[in-house]
């Protein structure tokens, strides 16, 4: 499974985004049957940014909420944070600020209390990033 979904982000990242989406598609089928919450996670957060990156935003939502429930309902401390942390760049994207700070907020509080060192830069940086966005003038 890790395979499709390396396989998926290079033809993403080529731009080929219909081609990623049907190797999408098989290692959802994959991550389904073998059920082991960590495999689900990460083909739903890939198929969210994919979706993202495809400006469909309301299926990128769906995987993206699905992550955060899954992870919450699975204890995945380090997951949640990551799921948090996505939300965050999906509103930053929508130029939804105000979510996108909240999300990343509260990826910052689980990692600092997890004390995931390397995430927590991410996390300073997306905040970052929104804050500079906030203060840049609006186009019409």
């Amino acid at each position: 499974m890790k395979s499709y979904i390396l396989k998926e982000y290079a033809l993403e990242n080529q731009g080929e985004l219909e081609e990623a989406q049907l190797v999408s598609d098989t290692s959802l089928v994959w991550a389904e049957k073998v059920k082991k919450p960590r495999a689900v996670f990460a083909v739903y957060a890939s198929r969210a940014t994919l979706f993202r990156r495809k400006a469909n935003y309301d299926e990128a939502l769906s995987y993206y909420l699905k992550c955060v429930e899954l992870a919450e309902n699975n204890d995945l401390k380090d997951l949640q944070a990551k799921a948090y942390g996505n939300l965050g760049i999906y509103h930053m994207t929508r130029r939804q600020l105000k979510e996108s700070e909240e999300w990343h907020l509260k990826a910052l509080a689980l990692r600092e209390k997890l004390g995931a060192t390397h995430e927590l830069c991410n996390t300073y940086e997306n905040l970052g990033i929104v804050n500079r966005e906030k203060r840049l003038p609006q186009s019409p």
